[in-house]
């Protein structure tokens, strides 16, 4: 069982992620400074649930920030430098790869990655789609 000063520590490492996740995502006034309507808001839920459902500090925050990259173009070793390693691990396996133009591939590769990493970035995968699956019946295609 943790004590009340690991569960305090882990709660601050949470709230660091969620204040660079909105430093990374919107503006002095709350705007966005990027693309994606969703992404604090969807973030935040996922990051949310999992720490509700009684994940670790890495899941959640790896849940925190997985579309940082592909959304605020924030670089994986920015992520690492402030995170570490196991939280960067997840957010990298379950960042699109902008390079492959291919959807299909683009996915196949995401799904590779996501198996390779493991069971922490397996948990924000189907966090993800759990999420946004309220959308997919507006997908035609």
């Amino acid at each position: 069982m943790k004590t009340i000063s690991q569960v305090k520590r882990e709660y601050s490492q949470i709230q660091k992620a969620i204040k660079f996740l909105i430093d990374k995502c919107l503006d002095k006034k709350g705007n966005l400074k990027i693309s994606n309507q969703k992404t604090v808001m969807h973030s935040l839920r996922m990051g949310f649930d999992l720490l509700k459902r009684g994940y670790g500090k890495n899941i959640v925050i790896g849940a925190i920030l997985h579309d940082i990259e592909e959304d605020a173009g924030v670089s994986m070793k920015e992520i690492e430098k402030e995170f570490g390693k196991k939280v960067a691990k997840i957010v990298e396996a379950v960042s699109l790869n902008p390079k492959i133009k291919n959807r299909k591939e683009r996915d196949l590769d995401l799904y590779r990655k996501i198996a390779k990493a493991g069971r922490e970035a397996m948990i924000v995968s189907v966090a993800d789609h759990l999420d946004n699956a309220d959308y997919y019946k507006y997908i035609k295609k």
